[in-house]
Parts: structure tokens; sequence; C-alpha cells
């Protein structure tokens, strides 16, 4: 913000310009200049913590005036004071107030796009939808669509196998695994014998995959935390975005430590197949790492502490 904008702006809402403010460009500190009962140039800087509680304000305020406060003058704290309520009270008829700046190009009223059909659904039969639809809505992802073949969990994986920005390449690994997936259990299906047999085998290559990453899924992890110059590892309950994160990221590790004259593709399918199955190397290490954890929950209370 300008000087020039802050000496329009108070020239907008009073008629005696007695003072002068002046804002730094990182907004941090606030300048004051103001004539004395004598008639001198008298100046202030406060920073934001001396200030007034910014919420006496609105937002769009909040780095552009600040009410000072604890002033050695008590007529120019009233002036500036005066000031900010009635730019509060004119927000709407000045045309010159700047919001505060923003790292987004879309504004805090925005909302999410939502690409799922499912999710529309449910909305429209709750009624949610008719609350929504007169808020604007940000622009959806290039990688979001509402189409059925769309799967945030294959997006999310498909990028954690995917290096040095070449997804096209990443997208076509992904889907030759699924294929080799789809003819393993279709050659599973052809040599079972009973029909109860058949209906356990599951064909989709998508569905087993979210199914393999929810068996991969760890509960708790190990954190250190020092104590007494002693290190502990504590166990701790992760969260559901971390859990999906390591479950995927082992899988990839696994693939990747397999013998390297086997592609890429082939050693994905196994593995999804063994850990949808409650198998494997991944669903060991979850398991591994749940004894850890409950044989250090005796440091469980260092976490409060």
């Amino acid at each position: 913000f300008t000087t020039t904008l802050t000496l329009s702006l108070f020239g907008l809402v009073t008629d005696n310009l007695v003072g002068f403010v002046y804002c730094d460009d990182r907004l941090s500190k606030v300048k004051i200049s103001f004539l004395d009962s004598k008639g001198k140039r008298q100046n202030r800087v406060y920073s934001v913590d001396d200030l007034v509680s910014r919420t006496e304000l609105p937002k769009s305020f909040l780095k552009l005036y600040f009410p000072v406060k604890n002033h050695e003058n008590g007529d120019v704290y009233k002036l500036v004071h005066q000031i900010a309520c009635t730019i509060v009270q004119r927000h709407t008829a000045s045309q010159c107030i700047v919001p505060a700046a923003r790292m987004s190009q879309y504004g805090p009223h925005f909302i999410e796009p939502i690409v799922n059909k499912e999710k529309i659904d449910d909305l429209q039969k709750t009624g949610d939808l008719t609350k929504i639809a007169h808020v604007p809505i940000k622009a959806a992802l290039s990688n979001q669509n509402c189409s059925v073949f769309y799967d945030p969990l294959v997006a999310q994986f498909t990028n954690y196998v995917m290096k040095q920005g070449n997804k096209q390449l990443a997208r076509g690994l992904v889907e030759k695994g699924f294929e080799n997936i789809k003819r393993l259990q279709l050659e599973r299906y052809h040599l079972a014998e009973t029909e109860e047999e058949k209906a356990k085998i599951e064909l989709n290559p998508r569905k087993l995959l979210q199914q393999a990453v929810e068996n991969c899924r760890p509960l708790l992890q190990l954190t250190p935390i020092k104590r007494g110059g002693v290190r502990y590892q504590v166990p701790v309950p992760i969260t559901e975005k971390r859990s999906y994160f390591l479950a995927m990221k082992w899988m990839l590790e696994a693939v990747r430590e397999k013998e390297r004259t086997v592609h890429f593709p082939e050693k994905m399918a196994w593995e999804i197949l063994d850990a949808a199955a409650n198998q494997g190397k991944v669903v060991k290490r979850k398991h591994e790492l749940h004894r850890q954890c409950e044989a250090n929950r005796a440091y469980a209370h260092y976490r409060w502490s």
C-alpha cells in the first residue's frame, strides 16, 4: 500500500487532515505523523502487536488501518480510532479500499469443486445442493473429472509411480499393471471349479488396488521424543492422509526391491494381489510397525508431557 493511497483514504473520511499514516511494504509496522499541541510534527511507529484487537475491523481492513492502542496523546488516539470507525461504516461506498493480499486468485468465499457424481447425488437427496447453488466455486483441476473411469486413489497412486514429471509413462505402467492383474484373476476364475469359488474372485483391478491399500494402511507410528536427555520412540496415532501415503509408498518400495529382470507392471501386479489377500512384504511391514508400537506403549504418556 502506497502513501498516496493512504492519504486519499484519509481525505475521503476526514475534513480536517491533521495526521498521516504510513505503512511499510510488509505491513508489519505503522507510522503515524501528527501535529502536537505546540504545532510540532511528531512521529510514532507501532508494530502490529501494539495495536487494538483485529476483531474490531473487517478482514479486508486488517492490514490497512490499525487504531493505535495506549497512545501518549489521547486526542490523537481518538482521532485515529474515529477515522477507523468511519472507514468501517463507509467501506461499501469507498472505492479505493484494497482487500488483504492472498496467495490464491480465489477469495475465501469460494468452495472446492465437487466432481464425484456420488457426492452430488447425496447432496441432492439431502437438499444441501440448493444451499450451495449460489456460492462461487473454484475451477476444477486438470486431472479432476466426473467420468466413471476416474478414481482419485488410482490418480494418486499414478503420481507416486511417476518420476521426473513423466506422467504419461507412469500412467502407462499402471494401466499395464492393471491389465496383468486382470489376466491373472481371469486365469484363476476359469480354473475355479465351483460357483462359490468364482464368486470370491474379484476381477476389477481398481477394487483390488483399493483393498490392497486398505490392508497396508498403518494405524500407529513411532515418533522420537526427547525427555531427560534420552530419546524415546513414542507410539502416536497416524492421520488418514499419512496412512494412505505410507501404504502406497511401501507398496512401491516393495515393487522396486524385487528382481530387476522382471518388468515393473508384472511386479506391481504381484504385490497388489498379495496385499489384497492380506499377505506379502508390505502387510508384514505394517504388522511389524504395530508390534513395535505395542512394545513401546509404556512411553505413550510422553506424547502429552
